[in-house]
């Protein structure tokens, strides 16, 4: 049974919390707190799965409780209850928080927001995973826009205006994502020349891939070089699968998930390259040299996969269940045909056609694509036409 933490100096919210819990059969078991002290009294003796923390207590705040789980527990899911209200402790806590409620909160949203949390924790029983994911939440970045537009996003009444407000913030990130979207590989017949067009363009979802990402890319650039493993090279691939992913999801519905899913496929090697530096080069090199499957590799040297962790980082972070699936299985051979797999099925080709395509192989020859699919990606992209020096800047971000 999971166990839950609520932390909150409010007599009156935290027995809201407790009646909105109360005689609800589920598969957790929850336990209450007016302060954070009396939270790290109970993590010195007990376990949590997750902890739902208020910003504002007396003595100890929320933010320095979060900062506190993600040092010493990094494997306990992080959610932060608060305000949307401007406050340098709402920053400091939303660069630590996982998840995110906003305040005065609804038992529907509320339980929502706890049954995706608890649903991440069956995707694996590896603690290394939980460890790697919980460290890697503050990224070292130049900025906390990810987790700050994350905030936004879970708010009912959030904005196309907001969002892009949030993103302007950070001008680099909001230059290069103009960059991203002005880029060939979208082929679009205009260009873009504004953050609030850049994500009306792009959908929430496509959006807060690209900053995920960017956040990461910036992680994995802060760290020492992992041989063998080039972030550049990746960050290609992944924008390249993406669209290639968008173009071949059959439902045209779920083109947003597939473009999503295909950018964050590899997300996984970032988080390994950032939290197991040292012996991730060394799965690196023996998958190599050896010819086997990076996945096989991984498992056998670290104890999991890059296909584990992006899958559990993916959920933790709260996107749809069809882009965690798509990343858990993107390895996996052959089409499924099963309903609601087609965003699976388009990241799993476009992985082939993107590996086509980068060892110089237009024609998609080794892709498994149809002849179907393959004219569809060549009127897409017209990639007979697209030098090896268009495809290089795909995502310097």
């Amino acid at each position: 049974m999971n166990q839950i933490l609520f932390v909150d100096s409010d007599p009156i919210a935290l027995n809201s919390l407790k009646t909105a819990l109360e005689g609800r059969e589920s598969g957790w078991s929850a336990t209450f707190v007016s302060s954070a002290q009396a939270a790290l009294n109970l993590l010195a003796s007990r376990w949590f799965d997750v902890v739902f923390t208020e910003l504002r207590m007396p003595g100890m705040g929320g933010a320095e409780l979060l900062e506190h789980l993600k040092l010493h527990h990094p494997s306990i899911i992080r959610v932060l209850l608060a305000q949307p209200l401007a406050d340098s402790q709402l920053d400091r806590a939303i660069a630590v928080a996982q998840r995110f409620v906003a305040k005065p909160w609804d038992t529907s949203s509320l339980l929502a927001n706890l049954e995706s949390v608890l649903g991440a924790w069956p995707r694996t029983d590896n603690p290394l995973v939980r460890t790697i994911v919980g460290r890697l939440a503050m990224l070292p970045s130049s900025s906390t826009t990810y987790p700050k537009l994350v905030y936004v996003m879970s708010r009912n009444d959030a904005t196309i205006d907001q969002l892009a407000a949030v993103i302007a913030t950070d001008p680099a990130l909001s230059a290069k994502l103009l960059q991203v979207v002005n880029s060939a590989f979208f082929g679009l017949p205009f260009k873009v020349a504004s953050v609030p067009q850049a994500v009306s363009y792009l959908g929430l979802t496509s959006l807060r891939a690209l900053v995920l990402l960017s956040s990461v890319f910036a992680a994995a650039d802060s760290c020492p070089i992992v041989d063998g493993f080039s972030p550049s090279r990746l960050q290609r691939h992944s924008l390249l699968c993406a669209r290639l992913a968008r173009t071949l999801v059959a439902d045209q519905e779920s083109r947003d998930d597939a473009f999503t899913a295909g950018l964050l496929h590899d997300i996984g090697m970032l988080a390994l390259a950032v939290g197991m530096n040292k012996r991730y080069a060394l799965a690196l090199r023996h998958a190599e040299r050896s010819g086997r499957a990076l996945a096989e590799v991984e498992t056998s040297f670290l104890g999991t996969s890059h296909v584990a962790v992006g899958a559990y980082l993916a959920d933790v972070w709260g996107l749809p269940a069809v882009v965690v699936d798509a990343i858990e299985r993107h390895h996996d051979t052959g089409a499924t045909g099963a309903p609601g797999d087609g965003v699976v099925d388009a990241v799993r080709l476009a992985q082939a056609a993107a590996e086509c395509i980068e060892r110089g192989d237009p024609r998609l020859l080794d892709a498994g694509l149809t002849p179907a699919q393959v004219e569809l990606v060549d009127e897409e992209f017209s990639l007979a036409g697209i030098e090896s020096a268009d495809r290089e800047p795909l995502l310097a971000i």
